[in-house]
């Protein structure tokens, strides 16, 4: 019994594509290529936002386990997008630095072009941070400013006014206040819709959670990038697989050219 196993690991390690490393010229750490794609990655938080906007609402629910599970896989979800965003980049940058290290070592000039578009282990986490950082600091300026959120009552509408009976103004006259909203109120709008998941799963009433929530929203909010970041070094070994692949369909087809071969020698032999 062990034998066969043995065995039959061997055939399942010999089937599987082994990773192939080729050498590649390191790039530059940020260029006007890399800031486009933290323009990209902002894009992504602007989408997600929206995204919550939308359909929030209708991820939150009664049951606590389909809360947790549905704004669960949200999260994973953006994280998710900008991983595979990095992992693709990072992959296309290693490339790069391939044709590149090629191009040097045939004593040809490498373009400054290509030393910008080659791979770089920074280059992932400057991308990501640079993108994220607008929404990043407004997460620190929520941050710094949070309070335990108490709901008040809120103005009535204007057709209100139309009705003069003093028996029916004087109890409302409370609702008559002036209520402004201001830069803070702002900010924690587009905050909270980048946290909308979070605040799903612990819900507003729990005031004090939701305040440690605002407290560690940077941190929260830092997830998606640090996703890209390491999607982008993945790059190197998702480039060897590449060429692990590359390699086991060039055998492949070199078997079935050999097979063909000796099937058309054999013919040939009995015609003989």
């Amino acid at each position: 019994m062990e034998k066969n196993q043995a065995k039959q690991q061997g055939k399942k390690k010999r089937r599987g594509v082994k990773s192939v490393q080729k050498p590649y010229l390191k790039g530059t750490v940020y260029n006007a290529g890399a800031l486009k794609r933290s323009g990209k990655i902002l894009l992504y938080y602007i989408i997600y936002m929206f995204f919550f906007l939308m359909v929030g609402a209708a991820l939150n629910f009664k049951s606590m386990l389909l809360n947790v599970l549905l704004n669960a896989g949200a999260v994973v979800a953006t994280i998710g997008m900008t991983y595979m965003e990095g992992l693709k980049n990072g992959d296309s940058d290693v490339s790069v630095g391939e044709i590149a290290h090629v191009r040097r070592e045939s004593g040809r000039e490498v373009e400054k072009a290509d030393m910008d578009r080659s791979y770089h282990p920074l280059k992932g986490a400057l991308i990501a941070l640079i993108g994220a950082a607008p929404l990043l600091l407004l997460g620190l300026v929520h941050a710094v400013c949070a309070e335990p959120q108490t709901y008040t009552l809120g103005t009535l509408p204007g057709w209100l006014d139309s009705i003069s009976a003093e028996e029916v103004q004087l109890p409302l006259a409370y609702y008559n206040r002036d209520t402004s909203m201001g830069m803070i109120q702002v900010v924690r709008i587009l905050v909270r819709l980048s946290l909308l998941p979070y605040i799903n799963i612990i819900s507003t009433e729990n005031i004090q959670v939701l305040l440690l929530l605002d407290r560690i929203s940077p941190l929260l909010m830092l997830l998606p990038a640090l996703g890209y970041a390491a999607g982008y070094l993945r790059g190197p070994v998702s480039r060897s697989y590449t060429h692990g692949k590359i390699a086991a369909n060039t055998r492949r087809h070199k078997r079935k050219q050999q097979k063909e071969q000796k099937a058309r020698q054999s013919q040939n032999k009995q015609i003989i």
